[in-house]
């Protein structure tokens, strides 16, 4: 007779995550100066918590939305129910079944079974979809991209309700600084073409769909329940290697993948600026700096970097700036003492694609900074380290 405790640990070992966390790509956790809360202010059940230097994701309170994902600056978060390589295939798919059209549709929309589901791309919440992807499907011929969602003000996702909006509007600002591209359409209703014809072999199909399902969800709560049993009796965990086949992060490239979208539409219009959740642009205050480079060591993606250039000590340092690079995830921002860095509102597109750095200047190092320097260089002991 199994008692409760045996319940419950089987309930825990069916519980599906739908979110992988890095935590070696955190600037939270990677630096205690920094402020990123972009997957906190993204989620609309708080069912993320930052404990010390590591995330906590309840995945009781977790609903699939995605939005955390499609915010993390540094694709520390990566979604697994569907990772980003399978939702792209799937908008592909449909794009080649539709002669270029790709619709994607949140379920509650879906749902209502007015339109083909062989048609549509369909995600739990419109959230989970990035800017990269939908950039990506403009840039490789797609005649027509749509998000359809249901009814936002009663949904459980409601929360985050405008987040899939608010990236078809970046989206869209960022095409509008290329010429002769289409944009993200925001609608609820589905196009005539896509709608369903139904028949008596479609709903056989689901049914059997649904049977095929049920029977694998089955499948995998045996296995479960076997696995428990003997590492109760045993010790033996069978799904130690399948867990750590499952823990590995999900490979995410959007930063790459949207530079090289953005790379084949025609030329940007010159001097182009738009907004932007994925990129920066920084400005620096020389009259405040001190030059004390704390900006250069704790950029997590080497778009600061220390120059080669010759120069004078007495002149500053040169600091090698390329915004393509940027993720704007701001700890730079956070970790300047003196305040003289700014992360600017908007970033220059030819800049993006230039794949120039721009070259700024500290201020000289006071006299004092030099000489405590020198002084610990000098020191054998620091030296041995």
């Amino acid at each position: 007779m199994p008692q409760i405790s045996d319940i419950e640990k089987l309930a825990n070992t069916v519980k599906t995550r739908h979110v992988h966390y890095d935590q070696l790509l955190c600037v939270r956790a990677r630096n205690r100066y920094a402020n990123c809360n972009a997957c906190l202010d993204s989620c609309c059940v708080n069912a993320l918590t930052f404990m010390g230097k590591s995330m906590r994701i309840d995945v009781n309170a977790c609903t699939n939305c995605g939005a955390c994902c499609v915010a993390c600056p540094t694709q520390a978060l990566a979604a697994l129910n569907p990772t980003d390589g399978e939702l792209a295939v799937a908008a592909v798919e449909t794009a080649l079944r539709n002669g270029g059209l790709v619709c994607f549709a949140c379920a509650r929309a879906a749902s209502k079974r007015v339109a083909d589901e062989a048609k549509i791309v369909t995600v739990d919440c419109l959230s989970r979809v990035d800017e990269s992807l939908l950039t990506g499907l403009v840039a490789h011929g797609a005649t027509q991209v749509l998000l359809v969602d249901g009814n936002c003000s009663t949904c459980k996702y409601r929360s985050c309700g405008n987040f899939a909006h608010e990236t078809a509007d970046l989206v869209n600002q960022m095409l509008a600084c290329f010429p002769d591209t289409i944009f993200v359409d925001c609608t609820s209703e589905f196009p005539d073409e896509l709608r369903a014809e139904f028949d008596d072999d479609a709903l056989g199909r689901e049914r059997r769909s649904l049977f095929s399902h049920s029977g694998s969800t089955a499948a995998g709560v045996a296995k479960n329940v076997v696995s428990l049993a003997l590492k109760e009796q045993t010790g033996i965990d069978l799904t130690s290697k399948e867990a750590l086949i499952a823990t590995r992060h999900p490979e995410v490239h959007r930063l790459d993948d949207l530079l090289d979208s953005l790379d084949r539409l025609p030329a940007p219009f010159q001097g182009a600026t738009c907004e932007s959740r994925r990129f920066g642009e920084i400005s620096l205050d020389t009259s405040a700096c001190t030059g004390c480079m704390k900006c250069f060591f704790a950029c997590p993606a080497k778009a600061l970097v220390k120059s080669a250039l010759p120069m004078d000590e007495n002149e500053g340092q040169l600091l090698e700036f390329t915004p393509s690079r940027c993720n704007r995830c701001g700890v730079c921002v956070d970790v300047c003492l003196e305040h003289c860095i700014s992360l600017l509102p908007e970033v220059q597109v030819d800049h993006l694609l230039d794949f120039e750095p721009q070259i700024l200047r500290t201020a000289p190092r006071p006299a004092w900074m030099n000489a405590g320097i020198r002084n610990w260089l000098n020191n054998p002991t620091n030296s041995q380290k």
